[in-house]
């Protein structure tokens, strides 16, 4: 599988991002050993303006390293399935051996660590009258980690691809019931969720449109809420993506046949995410790094959150 032109994109886009990143923490530590924080001398202003360019090279790996976690995403629910026997969505060809699963959890663990460096970069470039903010390549740590764990199971995970081999996918039975006995059906448990989901719904959506709460319960709200969606998503609306029961299975709703619309709400999920873990991060660092702007984040998550709950409800209506 190594032969692949696909694969082999992915893999060497990784690896620059992985290279690009190593080499702004390596350098980033050989400045941080002598930084003068509050000092203006000749010295220190070279050292700012020479871990500016930093910062941007690290930003710009890590939007390399994002374009590889999309390419890798299309290429196992689109060219991969036809590449690899019994595979139906992603989820076989994640099956096919044992570093799928872990290579889709490196790169949410990659996509998490990004958010503070990201959110910290981005505060820099617009305030440049703050002061600047080397605590922020710290950061850099935890996803030069990630980020080289990933290229290495992705590595094995492509390296250990038997197109000849059959793989077990998930299966589903054409059988359609009305919405109503599909709620009643529902365990208990699923029951309990979705009713949690519902709450938190309206709640997230309220509050990311006039951002009254805490940052810090507005994360966790956030943090909850998308574990709830993923949950209910796979487990009561996808028999609505598909029009199939029992088909419970969140790769199947990125393929063009049932609309895609797997793409649309994780994107939108994780610009959620992205704006409640932001806020978070500045809520903690803005009052020593950023003493003249009282309210910085300021993006609004409004539409994303209500596409990750509306649209699920338009398919279960007409479904």
């Amino acid at each position: 599988m190594l032969t692949d032109y696909r694969a082999l994109g992915i893999l060497l886009t990784q690896f620059g991002a992985a290279l690009l990143l190593t080499a702004a923490l390596v350098s980033t530590l050989l400045k941080l050993k002598n930084w003068q924080q509050g000092e203006a001398n000749p010295e220190q202003l070279m050292r700012e303006r020479q871990a500016f360019l930093v910062a941007l090279l690290a930003e710009f790996g890590i939007w390399i390293g994002f374009l590889s976690v999309l390419s890798f995403i299309f290429f196992i629910n689109h060219s991969l399935v036809d590449f690899v026997r019994g595979a139906m969505c992603a989820a076989g060809v994640l099956g096919t051996n044992a570093y799928g699963d872990w290579v889709l959890w490196s790169k949410i663990a990659f996509f998490l660590a990004a958010i503070p460096f990201s959110i910290l970069q981005n505060a820099d470039t617009q305030f440049v009258h703050n002061p600047f903010t080397p605590v922020k390549f710290w950061w850099l740590l935890p996803l030069v980690l990630f980020i080289w764990i990933d290229f290495w199971l992705s590595l094995l995970f492509f390296n250990q691809i038997e197109p000849y081999v059959l793989t077990a996918c998930c299966s589903a039975a054409f059988v359609k019931i009305s919405n109503l006995d599909a709620v009643l059906e529902a365990g208990s448990f699923t029951s309990t969720v979705m009713l949690i989901w519902l709450f938190l719904a309206l709640a997230i959506s309220i509050d990311a449109a006039l951002k009254r709460s805490k940052p810090v319960f507005y994360a966790l709200m956030a943090c909850f809420y998308a574990a709830c969606s993923v949950y209910v998503w796979k487990y009561f609306f996808t028999r609505y993506f598909y029009g199939v029961e029992g088909h419970y299975c969140l790769h199947d709703s990125f393929q063009e046949a049932h609309g895609s619309i797997g793409y649309i709400l994780f994107i939108a999920l994780a610009y959620g995410l992205i704006d409640a873990l932001g806020g978070l991060v500045l809520h903690f660092y803005e009052a020593p790094l950023f003493p003249n702007t009282s309210i910085f984040y300021k993006n609004k998550a409004f539409w994303a959150w209500t596409c990750t709950w509306l649209l699920p409800f338009l398919y279960w209506l007409w479904g």
